[in-house]
């Protein structure tokens, strides 16, 4: 058995706080007597303060995600790894339900070949990014008109597609018959 324990530290010698990672385990005889205690010491101040900025980070960016007057989704394998609260609203939907769904799911059925396909453009590196509107499924089972400002986002080794989602029901009703929620 053995015992691990990891606090910030006041280092007065050096004028500095450091966290500090103590890892101690007893080392026994054949008899069992308690003859030695090996004791590693790791400074792990860097990754700590890196964790801490990042988690400051995420916090301010979902803070301003959320107070976001557009929807905004993030697409990883077909299925929504983030929505902010706005896009959630769009659609009618809890954060959680939405992590099970992908686009196509909130997608009017004589719209899905143009989702499917805007998606597929992207995905396929044939553009960067698309701008277009089409007829959602709110959980309710309503239709909303939703315009899409859609992009692939730079990451390394993954595909993953941004997407910002534009409630404009009501804009298109009177100007657009081809977009008429049913």
């Amino acid at each position: 058995l053995g015992l691990r324990a990891e606090t910030w530290c006041v280092m007065p010698r050096v004028g500095k706080h450091l966290y500090l990672a103590v890892n101690a385990g007893p080392i026994y005889d054949e008899d069992g007597k308690l003859i030695a205690v090996v004791e590693t010491l790791r400074n792990l101040t860097e990754q700590k303060l890196v964790q801490t900025a990042l988690r400051e980070s995420e916090a301010k960016f979902h803070a301003v995600v959320n107070q976001s007057l557009v929807g905004i989704a993030i697409i990883e394998q077909g299925k929504f790894s983030y929505t902010n609260y706005k896009f959630d609203t769009i659609f009618g939907y809890a954060s959680d339900e939405m992590r099970e769904l992908g686009p196509l799911e909130l997608t009017a059925d004589r719209d899905l070949p143009l989702v499917a396909n805007e998606m597929r453009r992207r995905l396929s590196g044939e553009v960067d990014a698309v701008n277009y509107t089409h007829n959602g499924r709110r959980k309710d089972g309503n239709e909303v008109i939703v315009e899409i400002h859609g992009q692939v986002l730079g990451i390394p080794g993954e595909l993953v597609l941004d997407s910002m989602a534009m409630d404009v029901t009501e804009r298109n009703r009177h100007i657009d018959p081809k977009h008429q929620v049913d």
